[in-house]
């Protein structure tokens, strides 16, 4: 299985005006986004389902991904993306699209690098900027979960595991 670790896109900082939950993308955020998104889909690198963290920010992510990538389905909100996210939740994730061949999780830090540095047998998280996507190859079906690093993409470009993030 595919699977696309995807974190929001930069968005604006909380205030007395904007709590967490509404934060939602700048303009850079965006622009920077879509390029990543159009480059997935370029590479013909598009999710079977796209799944959203409930918060503005990455529900706007997930959106431009479907939009920039011609995803012809809906984006599935999954509070187990909210803030709080971790292999259990990802476990269930997993189970409730199996027989899938690829799935883009759209959620936030340090959540998704912990699950990728499990994922990927690390002993630190896998760093994910805002707006990167991180592609892992896993096979859900062992009862611990591995996955191979494939690909990161941050701004449009692929970033190697040599090159800063």
């Amino acid at each position: 299985m595919k699977l696309y670790l995807v974190r929001h896109a930069a968005a604006v900082e909380r205030s007395e005006d904007v709590t967490e939950e509404y934060r939602y993308l700048t303009i850079r955020g965006r622009r920077s986004f879509r390029l990543t998104a159009k480059r997935m889909a370029k590479k013909e690198e598009m999710p079977d389902v796209i799944l959203s963290s409930p918060l503005a920010r990455a529900l706007q992510t997930a959106e431009i991904l479907s939009e920039a990538g011609g995803f012809d389905g809906e984006v599935v909100v999954s509070p187990d993306l909210a803030p709080g996210f971790d292999q259990n939740k990802l476990r269930r994730i997993l189970a409730a699209h199996k027989g899938k061949d690829a799935l883009a999780l759209v959620g936030h830090e340090p959540d998704l690098s912990g699950v990728a540095a499990t994922l990927l047998g690390l002993s630190q998280p896998l760093p994910i900027k805002k707006g990167m996507v991180a592609y892992l190859k896993l096979n859900p079906g062992q009862k611990n979960v591995k996955a191979s690093l494939k690909w990161l993409l941050f701004e449009g470009k692929k970033v190697g595991p040599s090159d800063k993030p």
